[in-house]
């Protein structure tokens, strides 16, 4: 099976355009995970920005911003990208990706280079660096086929807060996890997937099915240490069937490495 950067490889055609393909193991149910979309947009777009001024290597994505038109099916796509800003500290790349000639993503991306000095301010949840014993490993869970990313990550969630895993609704709607790739060290693009790897947090509601996202933003703090990634989701409010989910993603060494937030639409109580 390929690691996930050779999964999620994007191909240049010139004129900052790109194919790429959507692997059946980095899905949800039928459905491409919304984090792997995020990613291919982040690529497609580093590799256009890096492009566009020589002696810019090192570049990663410090923002991707992307609203979700339509889910697109396994298989290739194409990434068409626009520089709208260029600059010595920021290069802002529009990215769509399109599969049989629609629009299915559509990102803006903001480019340039990740601080690797010490924060002076950061107020994080406190999390283990490494899952406790009884963390459920999500690769050995049932079910039925829809969670596949247990196959290519290691994923694994505290059962406590989780009430859904034992029949309890009205639990707090916060969830912790702990991801990382199989066979290689998480990057900044693997980040973005942790920023999305938890199943909604509206399951301690007892709200299963689909929750499809709407809207995705996500924020690249650090370069993520060797190790687990550790992961909170939460929830602020849910209004009918919209509700928001923020993440934040920490890493071996305590740093912040991503924050996410997303509206997504959650099946009806």
């Amino acid at each position: 099976m390929p690691t996930f950067t050779a999964a999620s490889a994007v191909r240049s055609l010139g004129d900052g355009t790109y194919t790429a393909s959507l692997p059946a193991e980095w899905t949800i149910g039928p459905k491409p995970h919304g984090g792997f979309l995020l990613v291919l947009a982040a690529r497609a777009a580093t590799r256009t920005a890096t492009d566009a001024v020589p002696g810019t290597e090192g570049l990663a994505p410090l923002s991707v911003s992307s609203q979700f038109l339509r889910a697109p099916e396994v298989g290739p796509v194409l990434l068409r990208t626009e520089i709208r800003k260029s600059g010595r500290t920021a290069t802002v790349v529009s990215t769509t990706l399109e599969q049989r000639g629609r629009s299915c993503v559509e990102s803006v991306v903001t480019v340039g280079r990740i601080p690797d000095q010490a924060p002076d301010y950061a107020d994080l949840p406190s999390i283990p660096a490494e899952p406790p014993a009884d963390a459920i490993d999500l690769s050995t869970m049932e079910s039925g086929g829809v969670y596949k990313l247990g196959a290519v990550c290691d994923v694994r969630l505290d059962q406590q807060g989780a009430g859904f895993l034992t029949g309890r609704t009205g639990d707090p709607l916060v969830l912790r996890l702990w991801v990382r790739p199989k066979g290689e060290r998480p990057d900044p693009y693997f980040a973005l997937i942790a920023g999305d790897i938890s199943m909604p947090v509206t399951f301690n509601l007892g709200r299963f099915g689909w929750s499809p996202t709407v809207q995705l933003t996500a924020l690249m703090r650090a370069n993520p240490a060797p190790g687990w990634l550790r992961v909170q989701v939460s929830c602020s409010a849910v209004h009918g069937q919209w509700f928001d989910e923020d993440a934040v993603v920490i890493d071996s060494t305590g740093r912040l490495i991503c924050q996410s937030r997303q509206l997504a639409l959650t099946p009806a109580g």
